[in-house]
């Protein structure tokens, strides 16, 4: 603001040759003043209708997955730095059992965050799903590596080494029991 006030400003004793030349660099000092604070807006305003996309996306899944993946796909061109439109997209893969599409998405994810172990983890499952057992495994202990205190990961990679069937719905279910109690304070 205080560069537009700058910009603005009239000088009173200039002849009117450096009036007129003052005027143009004003205009040229206004246009990119009003350039940068447009990034500047774009920059806070994009991730805020990123968030926005995925949280609708994360409610309106079970009614229209396509829907929910289009807008976890904008979400993802909003804000490329995040990682978050590409784990919740992976999550609502893992749910609808379309274990490809899982592997596509925890990829993706981990391309923008390398070391989030919770990407591994479920990269680390769909492999093993799909029945890639050795890259599940590779998968699985670099989220060990990442997150060594973990017990979910631990409990999927004994079940991968020991050719054991992956239980899910028992995997979101420790999940969201250990959400809710950090929520209510159990957990310190």
């Amino acid at each position: 603001m205080a560069f537009l006030g700058l910009a603005a400003a009239v000088t009173v004793d200039t002849n009117r040759e450096e009036a007129v030349e003052r005027r143009l660099d004003r205009r040229l000092l206004a246009a990119a003043l009003v350039l940068v604070a447009l990034v500047v807006s774009v920059s806070y305003c994009a991730p805020w209708f990123s968030a926005r996309y995925v949280d609708s996306a994360s409610h309106s899944w079970r009614a229209s997955p396509s829907e929910a993946y289009r807008m976890l796909n904008r979400g993802r061109a909003l804000d490329p730095l995040s990682e978050t439109p590409d784990v919740i997209a992976g999550t609502i893969a893992e749910r609808r059992h379309d274990y490809g599409r899982m592997k596509i998405a925890f990829t993706r994810a981990l391309t923008r965050n390398h070391a989030d172990w919770y990407a591994w983890l479920e990269l680390g499952i769909a492999e093993y799903e799909t029945g890639n057992r050795p890259a599940a495994l590779a998968r699985l202990e670099r989220a060990k590596a990442l997150n060594p205190r973990e017990p979910i990961t631990r409990l999927v990679l004994r079940r991968v080494r020991a050719h054991r069937a992956i239980d899910l719905a028992s995997i979101d279910k420790a999940f969201l029991d250990r959400a809710l109690k950090y929520a209510v304070g159990g957990l310190k």
